[in-house]
Formats: C-alpha cells, sequence, structure tokens
C-alpha cells in the first residue's frame, strides 16, 4: 500500500528511482501509477533510455491505473535507474505536476514456454507399423506446452 509521492515538480524536473534487478535476463517493464486533477504529463526511463510514451496522470478523481506497459528490454543483475521526467500538464490539470508509483513490474519477457510438437510414432520413422495398418501411426499430431 506504500506509494512514491513526487510534489513541487515542474516542467523539466527530472526524479532518479533506484530500481534493483534481481538476475539477467529480458524483461517486460510495466508500470502502476496514480492519476488524479493535480497529476502532470511524465516521460519515464531506464538509465537512460526513453520507455514507451509520454503518459498523462489527469484524471477527475484519484484512481490507481492498470499496469502500463512500457516495452521490453535486456537489464543485468544490479541496481539500475528508473527516471521520471515532467513534461507538462494537461490542458484540464491543475497546475501541481504531482506523480505518483504504486508499483513497478519486471516480468521476464522468456518465460512463455515454447511451443512443442510432438509427433509420436512418426509415418517416417516407424513405417514398418504403419505398413501393418497400426492405427497408432494415423493419429493426429499431438502438441503440448513445455
Amino acid at each position: 500500500d506504500d506509494q512514491l509521492w513526487w510534489t513541487g515538480a515542474k516542467p523539466g524536473d527530472t526524479l532518479q528511482i533506484a530500481l534493483p534487478v534481481e538476475s539477467d535476463g529480458r524483461y517486460d517493464v510495466s508500470v502502476i501509477l496514480t492519476k488524479a486533477v493535480d497529476y502532470g504529463i511524465v516521460q519515464l526511463s531506464i538509465d537512460g533510455k526513453k520507455m514507451g510514451k509520454p503518459i498523462d496522470l489527469f484524471n477527475r478523481g484519484v484512481i490507481r491505473t492498470d499496469a502500463i506497459p512500457l516495452g521490453t528490454m535486456e537489464l543485468t543483475r544490479g541496481e539500475h535507474v528508473l527516471g521520471v521526467e515532467i513534461v507538462g500538464k494537461n490542458e484540464n490539470a491543475v497546475p501541481s505536476y504531482m506523480f505518483g508509483l504504486d508499483e513497478v513490474v519486471l516480468e521476464k519477457a522468456d518465460l512463455v514456454p515454447p511451443l512443442v510438437i510432438a509427433r509420436p510414432g512418426d509415418r517416417h520413422e516407424d513405417k514398418r507399423n504403419h505398413d501393418r495398418g497400426d492405427e497408432r501411426n494415423a493419429r493426429p499430431e499431438a502438441v503440448r506446452q513445455q
């Protein structure tokens, strides 16, 4: 239930936040932020590389966003820097340029198991059984996840 809340900023100001990464890998990066009437438009970055497009955090009431995907990137084990730059405000927003970070989500991009096609009793490998009319070789291919 904690939140990093940044107040008193103006356009052009930046905030740097430590972003620890537990292991080397390719990660899908997303954030969960707060939106409200007095929040700004921000550009996020990791280690100086812009991630996604500027995010308008204006909303007429205070809400927590769903996960906002920023992109996929290679990260090494250790500490990285999440950068937040105030780039403006929505024309309807109160000009306080606030920012609220609820969560940074790092999901390994390579955790999706590969699709494996198994061909039990492949006709080419066991032609003898197929020639004898063995129905096991006439089955369609089986598909499974590993």
